[in-house]
């Protein structure tokens, strides 16, 4: 093959060099303008992206009780699941594969009355959890494989497991009724018995275990120091809380661990300096703060849930809240359910917002900005279906948001559990014009209360039942008094046990909290299950066809172990 030399290069024509040259350029200009509009074009594809939603149902062959969402390290989705065949409580957990979709459920290896309260993907690869057990003897640390397979190792002391997290160390930490202890990945296990009731653990910006403990006069912040040898000092803080103070949930961000304090006298939020100072911050928050759930946010502030004003909240780190409110976010009482955990969550989403869910309200789903804009999403909107109901939400690796809720057939007066997978988009999406709104489906019922959920009450702390109810009406809010009956033998006639006042705004939902009277309370404690109905006495144009239930007591009067 002939290679050209030096001098045929040289004394190349001038006139194609110009030709050449000239095409060159105009081919480089052309690709430039080429590539800014593709640019462009992609950019604001990116821009008007919208937020997708998508559901898998849970069809378990049971009734299911989904509770205590988590997210593994291969994206997998993991949750607690529960029924009552026969009266006792039969716990299961689930795994769904986003890959396929499929949902499976794993019992074999738990204990006869095990609870499951918490879930943490461990450094093993497995999933790890706390099970409290409905008595003190059945209360277990377990870690369950990909592939289902479930260990549980016994807690030897503190009673009932209700936090876990992965500590500094690469063992798995956890907070039971009256102790912090630690477990290995190995199953090697120990623990450090209190006096007084835990809360929540974190670890700390200085590599040591933190957890909130006590209330009032007991109230303190706990740190765990463990040494080289195995053995561990514990130390209390409670210089700088109230006297009324009910530290709770507790969290590591920018140098610091913060806390919320369910005082309800002085609520507030706290921060505490690795070598145990506390400050507590009350400026800002409204006069009727319930600050529910606390979580670092991308932006070096801590963000919280504000039941009690309808809010979500942001403190920095000297110390100064703000927080913002939503036309779709109203504000509501809240009750502990049984097991402790919130009624509202929070948690920093891949795109640099928070989102949050809202279990009360015109809306199911919502995030804000940095700045404070809030969007929220409503059932029938980004593929959230209609009567969904949404609890709690956590971030996956793959750049999307997970959570749990219900959906709710108002013809067939039942509800479907269902898991919903988030990618977050850009958007801002305005709700539909009144002219243009999407029909609700033809089974709603306008001006009608119905109830959410199955037709099974659980007694619950202090004589209550929780009874979530919607009003299914597009333009008149519903208001009246939601009671209960229970057939009284020796009368041989049904006895009104309790009732619960309520307002509601169109298409709003609410978990009211039902507390039983005396008579009541004793009759289901005695016989563990009886028969009730709920019916509604209206102060507006409404109606509610009045429900027959099951209550069901997790407790006989003569057990001690009475649920915690």
């Amino acid at each position: 093959m002939p290679v050209a030399s030096p001098g045929d290069l040289l004394h190349t024509p001038a006139s194609m060099g110009r030709e050449t040259r000239a095409g060159d350029f105009r081919y480089a200009c052309l690709s430039v303008v080429f590539a800014v509009l593709l640019a462009m074009v992609s950019a604001a594809s990116a821009q008007a992206a919208p937020t997708s939603i998508t559901g898998y149902p849970v069809e378990a062959g049971h009734p299911t009780n989904i509770d205590h969402l988590a997210v593994g390290p291969n994206g997998t989705v993991w949750f607690a699941d529960g029924y009552w065949p026969d009266g006792a409580f039969h716990a299961l957990i689930g795994r769904l594969d986003p890959a396929d979709g499929k949902i499976q459920e794993f019992d074999e290896g738990l204990g006869s009355f095990s609870v499951i309260r918490d879930f943490v993907a461990g450094p093993d690869g497995n999933m790890w959890f706390a099970d409290s057990g409905s008595a003190g003897t059945d209360a277990a640390i377990g870690k369950i494989t990909p592939s289902g397979e479930i260990t549980e190792y016994s807690s030897p002391i503190g009673g009932k497991p209700r936090w876990i997290i992965v500590g500094p160390d690469e063992s798995l930490w956890f907070a039971a009724t009256r102790a912090v202890g630690r477990v290995a990945t190995d199953g090697a296990l120990g623990a450090y018995e209190l006096p007084e009731v835990l809360g929540e653990l974190a670890t700390g910006p200085d590599g040591n275990v933190w957890f909130t403990y006590g209330s009032g006069a007991d109230a303190a912040i706990g740190r765990v120091e463990r040494h080289s040898d195995g053995s561990a000092m514990i130390t209390l803080f409670n210089n700088g809380l109230g006297p009324h103070s009910v530290p709770e949930r507790i969290v590591a961000a920018g140098g610091y661990l913060w806390f919320n304090d369910l005082s309800g006298a002085e609520p507030a939020l706290g921060r505490v300096s690795p070598d145990g100072q506390i400050t507590e911050f009350r400026e800002g928050l409204a006069a009727a703060s319930s600050v529910i759930d606390i979580a670092p946010g991308p932006d070096g502030n801590v963000w919280f849930t504000d039941n009690g004003a309808g809010a979500i909240g942001r403190i920095t780190p000297a110390g100064q809240i703000t927080e913002f409110t939503d036309e779709d976010i109203e504000p509501f009482e809240y009750y502990r359910n049984e097991v402790g955990f919130p009624l509202q969550h929070l948690v920093a989403g891949p795109d640099g917002n928070m989102w949050f869910t809202i279990p009360a309200g015109q809306a199911a789903l919502g995030k804000i900005t940095p700045s404070g804009k809030i969007t929220t999403f409503r059932p029938g909107e980004n593929g959230l279906a209609w009567g969904v109901s949404a609890q709690e939400i956590a971030a996956g690796p793959d750049s999307e948001l997970w959570f749990d809720g219900s959906i709710w057939n108002s013809g067939a007066e039942t509800s479907t559990q269902i898991i919903e997978r988030i990618f977050p988009g850009d958007d801002n999406p305005p709700s539909a014009p009144p002219d243009k709104a999407p029909n609700p489906p033809t089974t709603t019922v306008p001006g009608r209360v119905v109830v959410i959920g199955g037709r099974t009450l659980k007694l619950i702390r202090k004589g209550q039942v929780r009874v979530r109810i919607s009003c299914q009406s597009l333009a008149d809010s519903c208001g009246g008094k939601l009671q209960l009956t229970i057939f009284v033998p020796k009368s041989s006639r049904r006895r009104t046990v309790g009732s619960v006042s309520f307002l509601l705004a169109p298409g709003a939902s609410q978990t009211l909290s039902l507390r039983l009277d005396r008579l009541g309370r004793n009759l289901i404690v005695a016989k563990h299950r009886r028969r009730a109905e709920l019916s509604l006495v209206p102060q507006t144009n409404i109606t509610m066809a009045p429900l027959r239930l099951s209550i069901i007591s997790p407790y006989r009067r003569d057990d001690d172990h009475r649920p915690g």
